[in-house]
């Protein structure tokens, strides 16, 4: 016997399963996104004219400028296309009424945005031998991972803060440069963590990480959590972390 053949879908299939939107929705969004691009435009010219030639050129080079989004469409009524599509209203709304909404506010946007920049140069590192009685503890972590740099060729950071936590290795973050060197760094610090002489005489032998937004750092905690309690159920080290998930080991060791 010959299979069913499925039907096709149809224009009011496509209405019933959420193909259009109202357009007060679309609307909405379209303001949005006129004014969220209309901000970020401002803040890269802001950026280019005031900040650093350095970073001037990098944003030159690698933001490029969002370009005016095009007139938005007259509302389509879609009962005089499909009459019997659905039982909505088929009065559309007008412009005035949301293109009235409370616009974003640039600060709050110009915030987010420079918190992310920020972050995006600095590497966390975690379990860091700490004296948290030393006022001079943030330069002895300076110079430490300085000279770690130095002796593995790596980019240099520029400061180093410990971030206030009840825990007794505070967090230790490390600004560079730039993400290039962000970058660079985590990447020789694995790969010389267990064979550099300074680290390996270190009680505990820290972790590096990129600085997280909070919504990040609560998914590391959760594959964290995951990693470890998996392989402590299969006895060998069946997960391994990656970034701030996970993946599966392909050269598993005993876990304990």
């Amino acid at each position: 016997m010959m299979p069913a053949v499925k039907r096709a879908h149809t224009e009011p299939d496509l209405v019933e399963f959420g193909e259009y939107v109202p357009f007060q929705k679309y609307a909405e969004l379209y303001q949005y996104v006129a004014r969220l691009s209309k901000l970020v435009n401002e803040l890269r010219v802001g950026i280019i004219e005031s900040d650093p030639k350095k970073l001037r050129e990098t944003i030159a080079d690698t933001c490029e400028c969002i370009p005016d989004l095009p007139p938005m469409e007259e509302p389509m009524i879609i009962d005089d296309v499909f009459p019997n599509a659905t039982n909505t209203s088929s009065k559309p709304l007008s412009y005035a009424s949301v293109a009235g909404k409370p616009p974003v506010d640039p600060y709050e946007i110009a915030k987010a945005a420079s918190i992310l920049l920020d972050k995006s140069s600095r590497v966390v590192v975690e379990k860091m031998l700490d004296n948290k009685d030393d006022p001079a503890q943030e330069k002895s972590d300076l110079l430490f991972f300085t000279e770690f740099a130095k002796a593995n060729n790596l980019p240099q950071p520029s400061e180093a803060h410990r971030h206030p936590s009840k825990s007794n290795y505070r967090p230790l973050k490390l600004q560079f440069a730039s993400r290039t060197d962000r970058d660079k760094f985590l990447h020789g610090y694995y790969k010389r963590r267990l064979s550099d002489d300074s680290l390996s005489k270190l009680p505990i032998i820290p972790r590096a990480r990129r600085d997280l937004t909070k919504i990040e750092l609560e998914k590391l905690y959760e594959s964290r959590k995951f990693v470890y309690e998996e392989n402590k159920k299969a006895g060998v080290s069946k997960y391994i972390m990656y970034d701030i998930g996970y993946k599966i080991n392909a050269k598993p060791q005993p876990f304990s």
